[in-house]
């Protein structure tokens, strides 16, 4: 369903999430298009961050800017990796 850079470490959830939500949408008796829909709707946001940021590192001065940036603000770095991940409640986690 979709492709994920590598660094950002989601692409076994989203295999699984995508499996789960087919699943889900057979047995409510929805159409691939409604299937469609929602898939892009969960995936969309995570994957574009993360196709941005590896693009981003594809430059040296985009490198040399993630560095300086995250040099600054330490925390900048967990949340770009939240960024780059289905939300919990998407995956559904939470209690």
């Amino acid at each position: 369903m979709a492709v994920i850079p590598s660094f950002s470490g989601d692409g076994m959830a989203i295999a699984l999430r995508t499996a789960v939500r087919a699943v889900e949408c057979y047995l409510a008796g929805d159409d691939g298009d409604a299937y469609h829909r929602r898939m892009r709707r969960e995936l969309l946001p995570p994957v574009r961050r993360a196709l941005w940021l590896s693009t981003l590192g594809g430059t040296r001065l985009g490198r040399q800017c993630a560095v300086w940036a995250c040099r600054g603000v330490p925390s900048l770095l967990p949340r770009i990796a939240t960024a780059t991940r289905l939300r919990t409640e998407v995956v559904g986690l939470t209690p």
